[in-house]
């Protein structure tokens, strides 16, 4: 019933935003070649029913009523994209996002077409730049890359418009809650791209995206308490399961590989028969801080079962992530468990699977994975065994 009230709750405040936007359709004026700032949301909605306009908003609502809350900030990223490549024509697109502890510091969360000058996860500190004018402004920002006067600061970082020769660049901020959480930008090899409708369509969705991401961050912090375990704080059994699928299919939808690594404290009764349940708990908590410090941010670390622990480690094969695995570890049996004045020493032992290589099942490569693990155990553990497919 607590879980319904809060749908319920959450529902009302994304209509009421979204009235809110809808009373914001009087603003007037059209996108200019050079920085324009447009004045407000759904401007000229009333003037300009045009049969791409109506295309437009029609995939726009269909694009809303479809998304689901309950999915995972990857997929709902993956959801966005997927709307900008069937709507939008541009050589690359970038989906930026602040990072939530340094505010000088931007992200780049997915970057779909030319990726010369820079990847997903390049992260962009504050300068005189063009994204970091979208960022402080409120409305969009449409730049001529054919007006020189704009070369100077850079697209992204400085100097970045020498070598990579882009024409036209729009940039829309996404604000959540009447702050900027990030911006959409868009640039083509073309001059006068986003002069008139891609550029008012992009202002347009930006500001339903903020909504959506303010409804969908609400929904986030009630879904991460159930998915997260109460000792350790990493991923639970179950959502671990429900992620592990989700990154499985992202990564045959994109040709991707990823690495599944299964892990067990070795000897960890010991801790339990000589210093309690307690210590016991503070080293499965120390344990998963170790791990969780030893991977990415785009990685997964889950509490698989009492000692036994599960990371993804997305996008990379067994060869290139054996050495980070190695580290891992080497972290833990280099970390100094002490609590009440006793001090002890942990081993992990991990195997290690690929996808698709070693199998493309979920069940085949946990037993893939599995087996590794236990192969180290048998030589005494503290290491990493490379998992392979038996026939």
């Amino acid at each position: 019933m607590a879980f319904l009230g809060l749908a319920v709750f959450l529902f009302i405040q994304f209509y009421q935003q979204e009235k809110k936007i809808g009373s914001t359709n009087s603003g007037k004026g059209e996108p200019s070649t050079i920085v324009e700032n447009q004045p407000t949301a759904f401007q000229g909605e009333n003037k300009d029913l045009t049969e791409e306009y109506l295309s437009f908003i029609k995939c726009l609502e269909a694009f809303q009523g479809d998304l689901d809350i309950s999915r995972s900030r990857e997929e709902l990223v993956d959801s966005i994209t997927d709307f900008c490549r069937e709507n939008f024509t541009f050589d690359k697109l970038t989906l930026i996002f602040l990072d939530a502890e340094k505010k000088d510091v931007a992200v780049a969360e997915e970057v779909m077409g030319y990726k010369d000058d820079f990847d997903t996860e390049t992260r962009f500190s504050r300068e005189e730049s063009l994204l970091w004018k979208v960022l402080d402004g409120e409305n969009s920002t449409h730049i001529d890359l054919t007006d020189e006067s704009f070369l100077d600061g850079g697209r992204f970082s400085k100097g970045d418009t020498q070598d990579h020769h882009f024409f036209s660049f729009i940039g829309a901020p996404i604000q959540t809650s009447g702050r900027t959480i990030g911006c959409l930008v868009l640039e083509s090899f073309s001059s006068g791209r986003y002069r008139r409708n891609e550029g008012r369509n992009l202002h347009i969705f930006s500001t339903r995206l903020g909504v959506l991401l303010d409804w969908w961050q609400k929904y986030d912090v009630v879904r991460e308490t159930a998915m997260r375990d109460g000792l350790t704080g990493l991923l639970n059994h179950r959502s671990f399961v429900e992620r592990f699928q989700q990154e499985l299919q992202r990564a045959n939808r994109y040709n991707e590989k990823l690495v599944l690594m299964m892990l067990d404290l070795d000897k960890f009764k010991r801790i339990n028969d000589t210093y309690g349940h307690l210590y016991g708990d503070y080293v499965l908590r120390g344990t998963s801080a170790v791990l969780k410090n030893g991977v990415r941010n785009i990685d997964i670390v889950a509490r698989y079962g009492g000692e036994e622990f599960a990371i993804v480690l997305v996008k990379t094969t067994k060869t290139k992530s054996f050495n980070s695995a190695k580290r891992i570890v080497q972290s833990l049996a280099d970390h100094q468990f002490e609590k009440e004045g006793q001090e002890v020493q942990m081993t992990i032992s991990a195997g290690m699977a690929e996808y698709p290589t070693d199998g493309e099942g979920m069940r085949d490569l946990i037993a893939i994975a599995d087996r590794a693990m236990y192969t180290v155990k048998g030589r005494g553990g503290n290491d990493v065994e490379v998992g392979e497919v038996t026939q």
